[in-house]
């Protein structure tokens, strides 16, 4: 067991700070169109690193090696053009000012509390997704369709709610995997025309790491581009050079506030997952 009193000093500090971060990186998103500005998410993130002189080495090792962890992982899903690169910076940031489970949560183990709020961001996420394909089908923007994506999503759940019957477990946690599924269905089902209403075409000279819609792109775009699914800056100054005025990308949702309100879930709530 670690003793939290312990061996994170300055709780309030260090959460207090975690909301600020995400509460200035949340207005940048959302008010500058997912461009949030590179001198202040580093700047931000870096002044998470000091913390770590707050904690005993133990600690310390966890932290760095969570955000390492976490930072490898996102960093692959960035390059995949599934997150941006901010994300890269804000959990491993998390990772260094939350190690563990604050006492506020009620937790009283040891556990990566980066786990409960990337959980929780995920569940805001989802939420949000639900509400947001529900309005677009209402307005016949997108449709459904079956895929086998649906059919193995079907299978897994059926297998986990099989297994959580057999072996028993916490309900709020069947519960939460099962509103996640929903929502991961509900967007395999209606993938293909979501997406589809999320490209648009943007000037090149405005362009920045944005995630390319390769599959609606012409022909010398996709050469020049090759397999590339984030746009990095070698690759714009190549698209200027070809003189290629326009490119078409997905603007997805800013994600930074899903995150702010999945830390302050897991604040609350986390304890939910372990004992209930």
């Amino acid at each position: 067991m670690l003793g939290f009193n312990e061996l994170l000093p300055f709780e309030e500090i260090r959460i207090a700070y975690s909301i600020l971060y995400l509460a200035i990186l949340s207005y940048y998103d959302l008010k500058h169109d997912r461009n949030i500005p590179e001198r202040v998410i580093y700047l931000l993130s870096a002044l998470a690193l000091p913390f770590l002189a707050l904690y005993p080495v133990k600690i310390i090792q966890l932290a760095v090696g969570e955000a390492i962890v976490i930072a490898i992982i996102f960093y692959l899903l960035y390059k995949a053009g599934q997150v941006g690169f901010a994300e890269v910076l804000v959990f491993a940031s998390l990772a260094i000012l939350l190690p563990v489970p604050p006492k506020i949560t009620g937790i009283i183990f040891s556990i990566p509390f980066i786990i409960p709020i990337l959980i929780f961001s995920s569940l805001a996420f989802s939420m949000f997704f639900i509400v947001y394909a529900i309005r677009m089908l209402m307005l016949k923007k997108i449709k459904i369709k079956m895929n086998g994506g649906i059919v193995a999503l079907l299978i897994v759940y059926a297998l986990f709610s099989f297994l959580f019957f057999k072996i028993g477990g916490s309900i709020a946690v069947f519960g939460l995997i099962s509103f996640l599924l929903i929502a991961s269905l509900l967007y395999e089902a209606t993938k293909e025309e979501f997406l589809k209403s999320m490209v648009v075409e943007m000037p090149v000279e405005k362009a920045e790491e944005e995630v390319v819609a390769l599959a609606y792109e012409r022909k010398k775009v996709k050469e020049i581009l090759g397999k590339a699914v984030v746009l990095t800056k070698d690759k714009i100054e190549r698209l200027k050079k070809e003189r290629i005025k326009t490119i078409r990308v997905y603007r997805m949702f800013p994600f930074t506030p899903f995150i702010l309100f999945g830390l302050i879930l897991s604040l609350v709530f986390s304890k939910l997952l372990f004992f209930f």
